[in-house]
């Protein structure tokens, strides 16, 4: 409702105004929650997409005989600090070959469960199964067994992304 006052003059109430600025703070409110959502779920694809690359980069490195080593990766899920992982070079996990990747931050590891490891090693199809650098999780261009590796958001763990590396050497995501 407008007034008008003894000059002519038209302008809004008291009332009217903080109506109005009460709509504008809750619309805010409202984006900048749904923005922080938005941006947690970002970070956790983003994570499962670099996961999937560094898998497939060092299985395409065994196979190609890189280094005459195997390749892998070894997955750190530290209790209270932020999840890593490293690609390496050798049969076993033995030091840093490449620069640890650290997860998003509000991404977490729920396998490897807390405070563990677990390293995947991807050995040159050409190797025998019987071969010196066989573990239990080596893959022979292919793996013993699936596995998989699964992350979520710290705050809602019913938002994750698994990561499977199959028996023929696939990684899907």
């Amino acid at each position: 409702m407008r007034l008008k006052t003894k000059g002519g003059k038209r302008g809004f109430t008291l009332i009217e105004l903080v109506i109005s600025i009460t709509i504008f703070v809750i619309l805010a409110v409202v984006l900048v929650l749904r923005f922080g959502d938005y941006y947690y779920k970002r970070n956790l694809q983003d994570d499962s997409l670099k996961i999937a690359f560094a898998l497939k980069s060092s299985r395409d490195k065994a196979i190609s005989q890189e280094g005459g080593t195997p390749w892998g990766i070894h997955f750190v899920n530290t209790s209270g600090a932020q999840g890593y992982y490293i690609i390496f070079s050798g049969p076993a996990y033995a030091g840093q070959i490449f620069p640890k990747t650290e997860l998003n931050p509000g991404v977490q590891f729920l396998m490897p469960v807390a405070s563990s490891t677990v390293n995947i090693v991807f050995l040159n199809p050409f190797f025998s199964a019987t071969s010196t650098y066989a573990t239990p999780f080596t893959m022979n261009g292919v793996l013993a067994a699936t596995t998989s590796i699964i992350i979520a958001l710290t705050d809602d763990e019913t938002s994750s992304s698994t990561i499977i590396i199959n028996a023929n050497g696939d990684v899907q995501y």
